[in-house]
C-alpha cells in the first residue's frame, strides 16, 4: 500500500504532512553549500548557521517570493526530508502539493516537476491551491454556499483569497510579508536606538512580542551592535522616574556590553565630568518578605586606584500572575542619583549568566 504525503514548500518554512502517521514534519526551509554546489546542511541545520557562516558555506533560501528558485538543491533537499521522515517509504507514494494561486503556469510546473520527474517514481502527483488547503486545515466547510477570506502571511508574499461552494471566488498575491515585518523592526532599532540587529533577532522579536490583540504586551532582551562603537550591546533597562533626578526629568535607557579593557577607551561625555574603569563587587546583606514581595538588601562596591564607592540596595520582587522586579538605592554613597541600581541591576543580569 503506498503512502500519501501533504506537502507545503514556503520561503520559511517546509511542511510536511505523512498519512500514514498522521505526524507533521515543520522545518526551516534552508540549505547552507559549501564548495559552491556541494550541500552542506538544510533544514533547522542550515538556518542555524545563517548570519554566522564562514565565507566557504552560502546558507541561501530555494524559495523566494512563494515560487521555487533553486530547482535542484531545492529538490535534494526535500527527499532527503522524506527519506529521513518516512524512513524509507517514500518509493511509489502519491505527493499533495500546495502552490500559490496567482502564480504563472511555468511556476506551478516547477512545484510539479520536483515530485514527478523524481527518482522515487510516484504514484501521482496532485497541486492544490494553497487558499483551500489553508481553509481545509481549519475545518472550514469550503462547500458551504457562504463567502469564505483566507488571508496566508507567508515570509515573502500574502495571499488573500475568497472561497465558496467548493472553489476560489478571487484571489490576490502581495509581494510582501514576514520579512518585511522584520526589516522594519531592523529599521526601527538602527534609527531609534542606533542598534544593528539581524534577521533572525528581529524574526524572533516579532514571532514573541507581535500582537494583533489590544492591551496584549510583554518583553525581551535582545543583543546587537552599537552603530556608534561597533561594539555588541544590549539594552537591558529604562529608568524614568520623575523624582530620580533632581535637575529634570531624564530617562535612561541602560546598555551592557562584554568588551576586553584594552580595547575601548573611556572618554565623559554629555554632562559627565570624567569617565575611569571600575572593579565592582555585589553582596547579598539581608533577605526577607513584606507586604507580597521578597525583599533583599545589596552592599554594592565600585572601586579602582583612585577611589571607591559604596552603596545599598533594595531589590523588591513579585512573582506570580503579576511579576515585578525593581531596584532602589538605599544609600547612593557618592553615586549619581540611582546609578547604583542600575549598576546592580546589570551585575545580577551578568552573574546569572556567567
Amino acid at each position: 500500500m503506498s503512502n500519501t504525503f501533504g506537502i507545503d514548500l514556503g520561503t520559511c518554512n517546509v511542511k510536511v504532512f505523512c498519512k500514514a502517521t498522521g505526524k507533521v514534519l515543520n522545518e526551516k526551509n534552508t540549505i547552507a553549500i559549501v564548495n559552491k554546489n556541494q550541500m552542506y546542511a538544510y533544514g533547522d541545520q542550515a538556518y542555524a548557521m545563517y548570519e554566522k557562516a564562514p565565507e566557504n558555506i552560502n546558507v541561501t533560501f530555494p524559495v523566494i517570493n512563494g515560487v521555487i528558485a533553486d530547482y535542484a538543491n531545492m529538490q535534494t533537499m526535500i527527499f532527503e526530508f522524506l527519506e529521513k521522515y518516512s524512513k524509507g517509504k517514500v518509493r511509489g507514494a502519491e505527493f499533495v502539493v500546495a502552490v500559490p494561486t496567482d502564480i504563472t503556469e511555468v511556476e506551478k510546473k516547477a512545484f510539479f516537476d520536483i515530485f514527478a520527474k523524481s527518482k522515487v517514481k510516484p504514484k501521482g502527483v496532485l497541486l492544490c491551491e494553497k487558499p483551500l488547503a489553508d481553509a481545509v486545515g481549519l475545518g472550514i466547510d469550503v462547500n458551504e454556499p457562504t463567502g469564505v477570506m483566507v488571508v496566508d502571511i507567508g515570509a515573502d508574499t500574502t495571499e488573500i483569497s475568497v472561497m465558496s461552494l467548493g472553489g476560489l471566488v478571487l484571489s490576490d498575491l502581495l509581494h510582501f510579508g514576514g520579512n518585511r515585518i522584520d526589516e522594519s523592526i531592523i529599521s526601527h532599532l538602527k534609527r531609534t536606538y542606533s542598534l544593528v540587529i539581524g534577521q533572525k533577532t528581529a524574526m524572533t522579536l516579532k514571532e514573541k512580542l507581535g500582537y494583533g490583540v489590544p492591551g496584549a504586551e510583554d518583553s525581551m532582551v535582545i543583543v546587537g551592535r552599537d552603530l556608534v562603537s561597533g561594539l555588541p550591546v544590549e539594552q537591558f533597562a529604562c529608568y524614568g522616574d520623575y523624582q530620580r533626578d533632581p535637575r529634570a526629568r531624564i530617562i535612561t535607557s541602560a546598555y551592557l556590553s562584554i568588551v576586553k579593557e584594552s580595547d575601548v577607551s573611556v572618554e565623559a561625555g554629555d554632562d559627565a565630568a570624567d569617565a575611569a574603569w571600575f572593579e565592582i563587587e555585589m553582596e547579598p546583606e539581608t533577605a526577607y518578605e513584606e507586604d507580597g514581595w521578597e525583599k533583599t538588601e545589596y552592599h554594592l562596591t565600585i572601586q579602582n586606584q583612585d577611589q571607591k564607592r559604596n552603596a545599598v540596595i533594595l531589590k523588591k520582587e513579585r512573582t506570580g500572575l503579576v511579576r515585578e522586579k525593581y531596584y532602589v538605592v538605599k544609600e547612593g554613597g557618592g553615586i549619581a542619583v540611582d546609578h547604583a541600581a542600575i549598576l546592580a541591576q546589570a551585575y545580577e543580569l551578568l552573574k546569572g549568566r556567567l
